[in-house]
């Protein structure tokens, strides 16, 4: 960037526009061929921001009073590479481009999306988390979703990843069962150990049980664990749960004189605490998640 927070592709499209004002149309061209070759070689800049503002040379050029520039950057060519680097785009230029293109062009369009949910938004591989704004700006607006067919596709792709993060997840299940003392006893005793007494909280003879009635093939080895022992250890946690907040309770009571307010939501907050004039600290347990 120059001292002016700008990169070479703003500083482009500014000299063109100022070309434009002269009627140098010539220079216009020649910059616009200059601009086709930053998309393919410094996509990135494109999504730099101007200075200290949240306008990128992507909005720039969308908003370019040269017709040719915002045809450009509109155009099957920078949006289909936007979408390939998995890098923002505008969903309304996509829609637009979408209906009014050729179904060759559309299909490549379909294609570059599936191939961005597949292989990177709903990968597992990444964290899927840091994807979801990307999806709900980009994504999930486009009319090409409107198709049940699309749609469907769309769906499969993400119950296929979530498949995969459950196999992941029970496989770690399994070495910590393994691996660990408290699941070795579970394993060995079929108990859950409690957190608050010597005895067993709750019995989970049920997994051998429940194969029995199938025939312990993997299908039903997988309805057993998604369908009974991940409802079950969600229990225990919940369980699990009441005890812990008493006891942390009492444990910053300890410390603040039984000041120590429990906060459910910490959204309530201030609500809660000004039913307690007295209070000197307050906490709030994460809830159990999938419950």
């Amino acid at each position: 960037k120059d001292f002016n927070g700008q990169t070479p592709v703003h500083s482009v499209i500014c000299s063109i526009e100022h070309a434009a004002d002269r009627h140098n149309f010539q220079k216009v061209d020649n910059l616009i061929e200059v601009l086709k070759v930053f998309s393919g070689r410094q996509r990135r800049d494109f999504n730099e921001k101007i200075g200290g503002t949240n306008i990128t040379a992507y909005d720039l050029g969308r908003m370019c009073k040269v017709k040719k520039v915002q045809e450009l950057f509109r155009g099957f060519d920078m949006i289909l590479g936007a979408i390939k680097e998995h890098e923002e785009f505008n969903p309304q230029d996509f829609n637009s481009l979408w209906h009014d293109s050729p179904q060759e062009q559309q299909r490549k369009l379909e294609k570059a999306i599936f191939s961005l949910l597949e292989d990177w938004a709903f990968n597992p591989q990444f964290k899927i988390e840091e994807h979801r704004d990307y999806l709900k700006k980009c994504i999930f607006s486009l009319d090409m979703f409107d198709s049940s067919e699309n749609f469907n596709q769309m769906r499969k792709f993400a119950k296929s990843k979530m498949d995969d993060i459950h196999q992941d997840m029970f496989k770690i299940r399994d070495s910590m069962a393994e691996a660990s003392e408290g699941g070795k006893k579970v394993i060995d005793s079929n108990e859950v150990p409690s957190i608050t007494s010597d005895g067993p909280q709750m019995i989970i003879k049920v997994k051998d049980e429940c194969l029995e009635l199938g025939r312990k093939s993997e299908n039903m080895k997988k309805h057993v664990d998604e369908e009974v022992l991940v409802p079950l250890i969600i229990g225990v946690a919940s369980e699990v749960l009441i005890d812990f907040k008493e006891q942390l309770g009492r444990a910053l009571d300890g410390d603040c004189g039984d000041n120590a307010v429990y906060v459910d939501d910490k959204e309530n907050a201030k609500t809660i605490l000004q039913e307690h004039q007295n209070w000197q600290r307050w906490f709030t347990v994460a809830k159990v998640k999938g419950a």
